[in-house]
């Protein structure tokens, strides 16, 4: 009986399907639903042996993704956006945070506490997952002149604004926020979405080729993330220990409070974890045209897939 036992675990373990999914930075608590999904066997269930690759400066994710090196990458929308410019067709088929992590920030001394504020001033915001865009598109809501502000080019040590060279400079609340703070730093926060700028982050991006030959991997993938997500979400505390056995940064601390920023990026309203809506992507896309990120308008509807999702939720209702 035990010999049977080895050998059946030892036939599902070569039968069950390699799949690779290419991660945008360092392993953190940023990506806690796919490491829980990975420990608490969703993903294996699904008959998948899955490898949650670490990104970082220089990865360029879709391009491994094009070239069939892995089967799913978490990009931005932006990356997704200009890619698909570009002619390649690749999909997102859910998102991590329905509400952006980035954020503007000033020292509390600064006498900046609202986009007001910050006309005639400094940012150090260039060259960063477009931050510049949703910085304009902010002003622009409120009808300020975003031309009145200084740019430069961000800077990860932030030492421009450390030093009181720049007013303002962008931050993540589950990442450098946390950092800054634990540093001493006393700071405010500018959240465009709180002036109506909306912009998914950390997109689960797959290709129209494998959503067509095999469905049944992107909603085995897209199913248990779903799963490992909600478990974060029910068990914070819990899921720290997952955390870790990944970490670069391995202080218990750090991660337990990124968890803890990242968890409320989940959602947005009443949407179920993964959701996307035709009008945030229009959105998403009317704003990088605005700003001449993309030259032409891209069919919203081509750029995310819905079917995956839509299946998951109705099998639950």
């Amino acid at each position: 009986m035990l010999l049977g036992l080895v050998v059946l675990c030892a036939f599902h373990s070569l039968a069950a399907e390699p799949v690779a999914i290419q991660l945008t930075w360092v392993h953190q608590a940023q990506f806690a639903g796919y490491y829980l999904a990975e420990e608490h066997g969703y993903y294996h269930e699904e008959g998948f042996d899955i490898t949650l690759l670490e990104g970082g400066p220089g990865i360029d994710k879709i391009d491994l993704l094009l070239a069939g090196e892995v089967h799913f990458c978490v990009d931005s929308i932006e990356n997704l956006l200009l890619r698909r410019e570009a002619g390649d067709d690749v999909v997102a088929v859910m998102v991590s945070f329905q509400r952006n992590p980035l954020v503007f920030v000033a020292k509390t001394d600064s006498g900046i506490s609202t986009p007001e504020d910050c006309v005639g001033g400094s940012a150090a915001i260039l060259g960063a997952d477009y931050a510049d865009v949703q910085f304009y598109a902010m002003l622009d809501r409120l009808g300020l002149d975003g031309g009145t502000v200084t740019c430069s080019d961000y800077d990860f040590a932030h030492a421009a604004f450390y030093s009181d060279e720049v007013d303002l400079t962008l931050a993540y609340v589950n990442g450098g926020l946390i950092r800054m703070r634990t540093d001493g730093y006393d700071v405010v926060t500018l959240w465009p979405g709180d002036y109506g700028v909306n912009l998914y982050a950390d997109a689960l991006i797959t290709t129209r080729e494998m959503i067509q030959n095999r469905p049944e991997i992107v909603e085995g993938v897209v199913r248990a993330t779903i799963r490992g997500w909600e478990d974060a979400v029910l068990d914070p505390e819990g899921s720290i220990g997952s955390i870790l056995s990944y970490a670069v940064d391995s202080d218990e601390d750090t991660q337990r409070a990124m968890i803890y920023a990242t968890l409320p990026l989940l959602t947005l309203g009443t949407n179920p974890v993964g959701w996307m809506n035709t009008e945030i992507w229009s959105q998403m896309i009317n704003m990088m045209t605005q700003y001449g990120v993309i030259a032409a308008l891209i069919n919203p509807q081509a750029s995310y897939d819905m079917r995956f999702l839509e299946a998951i939720y109705d099998e639950r209702d």
